[in-house]
């Protein structure tokens, strides 16, 4: 490939990039900031301030477990869903854990109190509003939706909401395998 054609792709891509954000600034619809509940890096213990590891593969079905299920079932189908290990961090709508974004909404335009505040703020490039997830330990590990978003929630991050701080405290940092439910 001629070099002048290997510079030209990547510059598409930062064009792309950058047409996307001052699109998003113009139509008002930046990232709503909020703080998370977890500690500042200097007072993070050293595991916490390792990045979390990667994402985890599922195998695909062997060839014995394909052939054991049989092939015309009849009933409800099964959602899909994968598994993908995250940081999970919690958060309330106080001041101290929203700053200004401190409203009692989501950034989708919920009240926190829809579903009975039971809903996660995660990075809405990986999981865009409305997907259905199941935390282990929040909520019984019942499905719960993406509803809020956060500028320190990026990648393979969740954060949990909480009516109170002192629940949201309690909760800490945590790294655990999300199921996440395909649409």
């Amino acid at each position: 490939m001629p070099r002048r054609t290997q510079l030209r792709i990547p510059l598409l891509l930062v064009f792309a990039a950058l047409t996307l954000m001052v699109t998003a600034v113009a139509a008002g619809t930046t990232t709503r900031c909020q703080a998370s509940l977890s500690e500042p890096r200097h007072l993070m213990p050293l595991a916490a301030k390792m990045s979390p590891p990667a994402p985890v593969a599922l195998a695909a079905p062997t060839a014995a477990a394909s052939a054991a299920a049989p092939s015309s079932a009849v009933g409800p189908a099964k959602a899909k869903s994968h598994v993908i290990r995250m940081r999970i961090t919690a958060y309330c709508p106080c001041p101290i854990c929203c700053g200004k974004w401190a409203d009692r909404m989501t950034a989708s335009g919920r009240p926190v109190t829809t579903n009975r505040g039971r809903f996660v703020a995660a990075d809405t490039g990986v999981l865009p509003f409305g997907t259905q997830v199941s935390v282990p330990g929040y909520h019984g590990g019942q499905k719960v939706p993406v509803w809020d978003r956060g500028c320190t929630i990026k990648g393979n991050r969740l954060d949990v909401f909480f009516p109170s701080h002192q629940r949201a405290k309690e909760w800490g940092v945590k790294y655990l395998p999300v199921t996440i439910y395909d649409n």
